[in-house]
């Protein structure tokens, strides 16, 4: 196995040098990158698609599992997706279309997907100009050579099809135009009194019932619906107009004669009346998860809604929702290397040596989770104890917590018992620079850093102007580095210098270290400025870029070993 020679690359160049070699069989994949988002349901409500940072997966929604990933990069995000059979096909904002197996994701081709004839006479757009298509509506864009998200544009209207059926609404308070087998119909539409239910941001939605009975309209907070083919107006649904709210309400077709409006905090399940009945009667609420927002629901009531760094799936009589994943948002090891824990929202995947799949656990909700360690089967957890009264504000204690995973199975909480607490909000007049509970605490006031062990300051140091402070996720070391790229690495149980680097500065301009990883004896050092990651020799003087830390998100030094942390992997090479 080759090993890694700073000094060899030092002397190489960059072109020739040695590069980190992966240790056999020391790859884990993962079936979703981080940041995963929702771009999706099927339907039928079975399957959900999403995107992260290097491709697309299908999952079957119950169970939980992935149907397939594919690496796939798009430079477009998705706003629709076309079901169609043996494919599927996603629909870009400004008409882009990639066709996918359904089966297995293989991409088979991309294109473009212009507006329909129909549409643009409708609308009154003509053939000319650049359309850009977001969940608000058409748009025009301003600068045809500037993106849209910078120039903006002026809003066209509104349309759904089904089938040869055309629904079309200009913008502003003007009636839907329905053109149905060769019959026009104008719908009038009435918008509330200028107030607190008017957000014109929100924009407006129409949509055709599968069985092409009724035509829905959504905007400022309510959905209108007509009953076609005659056009009569059946209903206008406000279920909660009083709300605060992101988006305007989302309308869903449910099997089984059932429609569900949803805000981003709330679902609300409506029967349908029948041919003898008039009146949309309403069967229950559903609440968001707790923390979380509303992205989509499924035709079967799935909810797919946000949380910090986790895309929660909620299916119908299931109270507690299920995280998307495994992904790797963030990625600890235990002591032996022998074991990896990833964290995304409230659930924590634990991989074994052996090939067999994670142990799926929660944690409770009033552990933060910043930093996690594992010795043996005692999992430590350090983090800010979120647990707070109605009524009053969350005290964000710095805490540790740790508990036995012995015996635990898929899907229960982790029994947490706190350890030590540390409840001062300040220090020194400064502010700690470690938010979590180490050995030593740094603390950084103006020109001055500090390292307190409890309510004992160990050591001072000035803090020349003009260099920033990066400390290690475990507070044991932490560096001072300049614009120019001077990086001078400090033990944080002394204060005392271990070493200088000094680190080319990056192709965006200077070298700002956002995140500092070192090894335990005090000679690899990992540096993150900007997006790139350097390493560093602190006994032999040389840093360098390798190739095998491209794209990397994350490092960690697990003994003798490098963990590089992709986008949906993890990879361990050797360094010595």
């Amino acid at each position: 196995m080759k090993r890694l020679s700073l000094l060899t690359a030092a002397l190489l160049g960059l072109a020739s040098a040695q590069t980190l070699t992966p240790q056999p069989a020391r790859t884990l994949s993962f079936p979703a990158g981080r940041d995963v988002q929702p771009v999706a349901f099927s339907e039928d409500g079975d399957r959900l698609l999403t995107r992260d940072e290097a491709g697309l997966t299908l999952w079957q929604v119950s169970p939980l599992r992935p149907l397939w990933r594919q690496k796939v990069t798009l430079k477009w995000w998705p706003r629709q997706v076309r079901w169609e059979g043996t494919s599927l096909t996603l629909l870009g904002m400004n008409g882009q279309t990639l066709k996918l197996a359904a089966d297995t994701g293989k991409p088979l081709g991309e294109g473009t997907e212009p507006l329909g004839a129909a549409v643009r006479a409708a609308l009154g757009v003509g053939e000319a100009g650049p359309l850009v298509f977001t969940p608000q509506g058409i748009w025009k864009k301003s600068e045809a050579g500037i993106p849209f998200e910078v120039s903006g544009g002026e809003l066209v209207g509104f349309y759904t099809r089904r089938g040869d059926w055309l629904a079309t609404k200009a913008r502003g308070y003007g009636p839907v135009e329905v053109c149905l087998e060769g019959k026009k119909l104008s719908l009038d539409t009435i918008f509330p009194a200028l107030g607190f239910e008017t957000a014109p941001r929100q924009g407006e939605m129409l949509s055709f019932s599968p069985d092409g009975r009724w035509l829905a309209w959504s905007a400022a907070r309510r959905v209108t619906l007509w009953a076609l083919p005659g056009g009569e107006k059946r209903a206008v649904l406000r279920p909660d107009p009083y709300t605060e709210t992101i988006n305007n309400l989302q309308v869903t077709w449910a099997p089984g004669g059932e429609l569900l409006l949803n805000s981003d905090r709330t679902l609300w399940r409506y029967r349908i009346p029948g041919a003898s009945e008039t009146a949309f009667t309403l069967q229950d609420t559903v609440p968001a998860p707790k923390d979380a927002l509303i992205r989509m629901v499924s035709a079967r009531g799935a909810i797919a809604s946000g949380v910090a760094n986790a895309l929660l799936l909620s299916r119908p009589g299931e109270a507690t929702p299920q995280t998307v994943g495994p992904v790797p948002q963030r990625v600890f090891f235990s002591e032996d290397g022998n074991r990896t824990l990833t964290l995304s929202g409230p659930t924590l995947w634990l991989y074994g040596p052996e090939k067999a799949g994670p142990l799926a656990l929660r944690l409770p909700d009033f552990a933060e989770g910043e930093r996690l360690t594992l010795t043996g089967d005692t999992l430590t957890v350090y983090g800010r104890d979120l647990s707070w009264t109605p009524g009053t504000e969350p005290k964000l204690t710095p805490s540790i917590w740790q508990a036995n995973l012995s015996g635990l199975t898929t899907g229960q909480t982790v029994p947490l018992k706190v350890v030590t607490t540390d409840p001062r909000p300040g220090c020194d007049g400064g502010q700690w620079l470690t938010p979590v509970l180490t050995q030593v605490r740094l603390c950084q006031s103006e020109g001055k850093l500090s390292g307190w062990q409890g309510e004992r300051r160990l050591w001072s140091l000035d803090v020349p102007a003009g260099r920033s402070v990066t400390v290690t996720p475990d507070g044991q070391w932490f560096a001072l580095a300049t614009e120019g790229g001077e990086l001078r690495l400090y033990r944080a149980a002394t204060g005392q210098t271990a070493g200088t680097l000094t680190f080319l500065k990056s192709a965006q301009g200077g070298f700002y270290p956002s995140a500092l990883r070192v090894d335990a004896a005090g000679r690899w050092v990992g540096v993150q400025s900007w997006s790139e990651w350097l390493l560093g020799d602190v006994r032999a003087g040389n840093v360098r870029r390798d190739p095998a830390l491209n794209g990397a998100k994350d490092l960690a030094f697990v003994g003798e070993r490098l963990a590089v942390v992709g986008v949906d992997t993890v990879t361990w090479f050797e360094v010595r």
